[in-house]
């Protein structure tokens, strides 16, 4: 399906996924701390397409994030 979505004018980008084990072992880490993203935005749920705007500049530093709920 890659293959033909360029015939159509459609462009994806490859997505690689780690291994089961690496997964297991990024979310291990996740979980005792040390990996944390960095959040360069935040957002209140009404205003996500001011969010998705801000993303599509290119010019966020790290997560920009959509509060659903707080």
């Amino acid at each position: 399906m890659a293959g033909l979505s360029g015939h159509a004018g459609i462009h994806t980008p490859a997505q690689r996924c780690a291994p089961k084990g690496r997964l297991r072992e990024i979310s291990k880490l996740s979980d005792a701390g040390p990996i944390r993203p960095i959040v360069d935005k935040v957002y209140p749920f009404a205003q996500t397409p001011e969010a998705l705007g801000y993303v599509e500049t290119g010019r966020a530093k790290g997560k920009v994030v959509v509060a659903v709920s707080q």
